[in-house]
């Protein structure tokens, strides 16, 4: 790279930053560091394009390089407390507001990210309290009224909660995730038509950040939107996580009936899975620009497949029509890990999973480890990491104060193969796990599966039902209070050792 200025090279940066050019963008910034170190717009600059790519220990090591210099620096406050908050570390986000609020107090953006803060430690009262004094600052602030409506969400006040969604959409239309929210909220209460209209905006405000970099494919085909398919061929573009991926790829069983020939473009180690699920179809790893087989004219159509609920059951419960398992593990590998697993020890083997990998949901698609202390210390069961990442310091900082049996299988890494990962799920008896993907896959295989929500979980999963039509191998498990999941291991562990768990469907 050619050197520049350093004024220059950081209006670059700033320009490659909002290209969503972040290796160009950092490597700016850090020509403009080599030359001043302390270059105090360079270090906040720094910061936001490592929150942007989720990592977030160095945003936070910028920031806190930034406020060393000037305390009271522009949003550098607001933004490290943003990303301690997001990195899982809500006491020390906090801290850092706490000890700003004299001068930052009178801000609206302090508050909103206060109220953040306190939503990700299940403080909803004081999360509601927080959004409400940024609208008593800020009375137009659509932001608030958006971050209000969960926090409402979560402490029951469904309607108020809708309605502030409502009010954030038509407030500020374009603003990254407001028609997300509002979705999520619509499909929660039973407003199904209007929340797949609300979803179908998810694309028009690319790169407002990690949980809203969703951007559209480009493919040279019309959109479907319904028109009969018998005889013509049909494009489907998988898009999200996993877990997503693998939740739409329900309908595909309903798709095929409509007499379509039909291609699925997925995240590449989904490509095993939907081939052997799927055997007539087309099927083709994601790659930029897409294979050439995807734009030759033999597909009339193309979607995404977001879309196909909407499509499929505009004005209908999503759990209303229950489906069977529609994916299959490779038989001989999950035999053989199956064998495996019972020679290890007695019992019903149980795979648990702890985690979510997206880091902004960790508050509420997480438990901690410790928390499944009923679970892993039951003499009666045999449990199994599924956990994917690497979780090893955590197991052992809770074998250091607690005796537990968690077999962990390292030739099994699901961040490499599905196809793997699909075997040793298929292994096991029953799954528990939080709302991330190992819920899809293990109840798109028929296994039985209990699924630990939150008080307010994403949409798809309603708000008071226990049984999830949509799998029909699923049984959801609800916090009754924010934050404390002690009831809900009890109920599982209760239920395991029983042998009530939801219908074995393989």
């Amino acid at each position: 790279m050619d050197a520049q200025p350093p004024v220059s090279a950081y209006a670059s940066a700033e320009a490659a930053l909002a290209d969503g050019a972040f290796e160009r963008a950092i490597d700016l910034l850090e020509t403009v560091l080599a030359v001043d170190a302390e270059d105090i717009a360079a270090l906040d600059l720094l910061g936001q394009v490592a929150q942007r790519i989720d990592a977030l220990d160095s945003a936070i090591d910028a920031y806190q390089r930034v406020l060393a210099i000037d305390p009271v620096y522009r949003d550098t406050v607001e933004r490290l407390a943003g990303a301690q908050a997001r990195a899982g570390n809500g006491s020390a986000a906090y801290e850092t507001l706490k000890a700003a609020l004299t001068s930052h107090g009178h801000r609206p953006e302090f508050w909103l990210v206060m109220g953040n803060v306190m939503l990700s430690m299940a403080l909803f009262e004081e999360a509601a309290a927080a959004y409400g004094k940024a609208l008593e600052i800020n009375p137009r602030s659509a932001a608030a009224r958006m971050n209000l409506s969960e926090a409402e969400l979560r402490r029951g006040r469904v309607d108020h909660a809708l309605t502030l969604a409502r009010a954030a959409a038509e407030g500020a239309p374009t603003m990254p995730g407001v028609f997300d929210n509002l979705a999520q909220i619509l499909l929660a209460t039973g407003h199904y038509g209007e929340a797949w209209a609300a979803f179908e905006k998810r694309f028009d405000h690319f790169g407002a950040g990690p949980q809203f970099d969703l951007k559209a494919r480009d493919f040279p085909q019309p959109r479907w939107r319904g028109e009969p398919l018998a005889g013509r061929g049909l494009l489907v573009w998988c898009e999200q996580g996993v877990g997503d991926e693998i939740y739409y790829a329900g309908l595909f069983p309903a798709l095929a009936r409509m007499g379509a020939t039909i291609a699925v473009e997925c995240e590449p180690r989904m490509a095993p899975l939907l081939r052997r699920a799927f055997p007539t179809f087309t099927v083709v790893p994601r790659e930029d620009p897409p294979a050439p087989v995807l734009t030759d004219g033999r597909w009339d159509f193309q979607v995404p497949a977001g879309s196909l609920m909407g499509l499929l059951r505009p004005d209908e419960n999503p759990a209303a029509s229950p489906g069977g398992a529609f994916l299959r593990a490779e038989p001989a590998q999950a035999a053989a890990l199956r064998a495996r697993y019972q020679g290890l020890r007695p019992g019903p083997l149980i795979g648990i999973s702890w985690r979510s990998g997206n880091r902004g949901a960790t508050h509420r698609r997480s438990i901690p480890l410790a928390d499944w202390r009923p679970l892993l210390t039951h003499p009666d069961l045999h449990v199994l990491s599924l956990q994917y990442g690497d979780h090893g310091a955590e197991i052992m900082a809770l074998r250091g104060q607690l005796n537990f049996g968690l077999h962990t299988d390292l030739s099994v890494d699901p961040l490499v193969s599905l196809d793997d990962f699909a075997a040793q799920v298929a292994a096991c008896d029953a799954v528990v796990s939080v709302a991330n993907s190992t819920i899809h896959m293990a109840a798109a295989l028929g296994v039985p599966t209990l699924a630990c929500l939150d008080t307010a979980p994403d949409g798809r999963w309603g708000l008071d039902r226990h049984e999830d039509g949509h799998y029909r191998s699923v049984r959801l498990y609800r916090q009754t209070r924010g934050g404390e999941w002690g009831d809900v291991m009890e109920r599982v562990v209760a239920d395991l050792v029983a042998g009530d768990v939801p219908a074995d469907l393989r």
